[in-house]
């Protein structure tokens, strides 16, 4: 009995801790939950809306304008008496890229659009007693913007954020009162905001909006020697979808199975294509327009060659390569026409030579292919000169100007090895507007001075050689 008694303690002894260890929860150890993370990388996309807003037409009066500041030829009246609604739509396509850190998201957005924002008015110069039509449009718009944002929702799919940035637009506009029209590649500012949702995988839906102002500029003589002051600004409300790049140093593995082709580092190289330039002339003392003319002298489109050197760098991030590049090209546009005052004896000759541009580059990459946008400085040399074809001296010879303009353009690389690269891109130059004082030497002493409005589209082809010595520091 004694026996059974000690066995049995001693059983119960080792039982009851073993049942109570038994009856506690195990301790689960956990990870806290990472911060979401939807929105690093590169990505592209496609958008498209309408915009609303306001342009002012007005000039300094004149014969049969009215005096002080009518709207579109009008004069006598207010400034801004030419002013008017401007409406349409846009579609065009994005690219950019996103840092998040922890709910914060920071990136840059590149955009291109065609636009028919539009709008006229049958009562410009109405204060003057001389009503007529004018009016405006926008036929592309393109934005290069900072963004930064606020990752919300419980996995941080919803992103707030506030954009601001550069804008370029081709705004024209016309007056039926004598007639005339002009237009021109003009720089402004934009600043937003917007709300974007990731829908799946990789895509992502947005709604935008935009205020876009183009400021004010000449844009062609109602009359010669005045000119007519045109500016513009817009609300642009419009709504895309994003497809988000794979991630990594190049966004799929190479083509060839070879390895991934990288395309940080300085470049230089050349290029050699064609060009297409315009010009037209607006004397001081100009009866062209009351003759039936449309703007001065219009030079028809001509075409030549042109040559030269590029040199800049590339940094790349995932699947989008932003850089910074300059260009010299040289060429030898020049234009002659008859003169529509004096076509017997008279020609007036127009050259292009020495373009040079200081722009930004945004694009994006599979492996050895980069297509990219780019935007920024132009300047190129000018020169107009008539001459007699009579045997006399030259009647006009205002001499040559450096212009100052913007350029866009959009090209396609292609790396034939890590180092060289071939090319092809498009550009489009505006220079602007600008006057030439002139000397006369024959009898007609009212030639004083001109303004020229030149414009070229160039195509080219390009080779260029990678320098590899930053790339690979950047990789380590």
């Amino acid at each position: 009995m004694k026996r059974l008694i000690f066995w049995v303690g001693i059983f119960t002894a080792i039982s009851i801790p073993a049942a109570s260890a038994a009856d506690l929860a195990p301790r689960i150890f956990t990870k806290a939950p990472p911060s979401p993370d939807n929105w690093s990388g590169g990505y592209v996309g496609i958008s498209g809306g309408g915009g609303f807003g306001h342009s002012n037409q007005t000039d300094l009066g004149g014969p049969g304008l009215g005096g002080g500041g009518g709207g579109g030829g009008g004069g006598g009246g207010p400034a801004g008496d030419g002013s008017y609604s401007v409406s349409g739509g846009l579609i065009g396509g994005t690219i950019g890229y996103n840092w998040q850190s922890g709910r914060w998201v920071y990136g840059f957005e590149g955009d291109y659009s065609w636009t028919d924002i539009s709008g006229r008015s049958d009562a410009c110069g109405l204060s003057a007693g001389n009503p007529h039509g004018c009016g405006t449009k926008l036929s592309s718009l393109g934005t290069l913007r900072g963004r930064v944002g606020y990752a919300a929702g419980a996995t941080g799919n919803w992103l707030l954020y506030a954009t601001g940035g550069l804008a370029v637009g081709e705004v024209g506009a016309w007056d039926a009162l004598m007639p005339a029209s002009g237009s021109m590649l003009r720089p402004g500012w934009t600043v937003g905001a917007g709300v974007e949702t990731v829908i799946a995988p990789r895509w992502s839906v947005k709604v935008e909006y935009l205020y876009v102002d183009l400021g004010k500029a000449q844009l062609f003589d109602i009359q010669p020697a005045i000119p007519e002051t045109v500016s513009f600004n817009a609300n642009i409300i419009r709504a895309g979808i994003n497809y988000k790049l794979p991630a990594g140093t190049a966004p799929v593995a190479s083509f060839s199975g070879e390895p991934a082709r990288y395309w940080t580092g300085f470049y230089i190289g050349g290029h050699v294509g064609g060009s297409s330039a315009s010009s037209n002339w607006a004397f001081q003392q100009d009866n062209w327009w009351t003759n039936g003319g449309t703007g001065g002298i219009p030079f028809s489109t001509e075409t030549n060659w042109l040559g030269g050197v590029q040199g800049g760098f590339n940094y790349q991030l995932g699947s989008v390569v932003a850089g910074v590049e300059g260009t010299w090209s040289g060429l030898n546009h020049k234009k002659t026409v008859a003169s529509p005052y004096y076509p017997d004896s008279d020609i007036e000759t127009t050259k292009i030579s020495n373009i040079f541009t200081i722009a930004g580059r945004l694009g994006v990459t599979w492996d050895r292919v980069l297509f990219y946008g780019k935007g920024g400085w132009a300047g190129g040399e000018v020169e107009l000169s008539a001459a007699s074809t009579a045997g006399g001296p030259s009647a006009w010879n205002p001499g040559s100007k450096f212009r100052s303009g913007v350029i866009v353009g959009a090209g396609f690389d292609y790396m034939l090895t890590q180092n060289f690269i071939l090319g092809i891109e498009y550009n489009h130059i505006d220079l602007g507007r600008a006057n030439y004082a002139g000397y006369n030497t024959g009898a007609d002493t009212s030639f004083t001075s001109a303004d020229d409005k030149t414009k070229l589209d160039t195509v080219v082809g390009r080779l260029s050689y990678k320098f590899d010595a930053f790339g690979a520091f950047v990789r380590r």
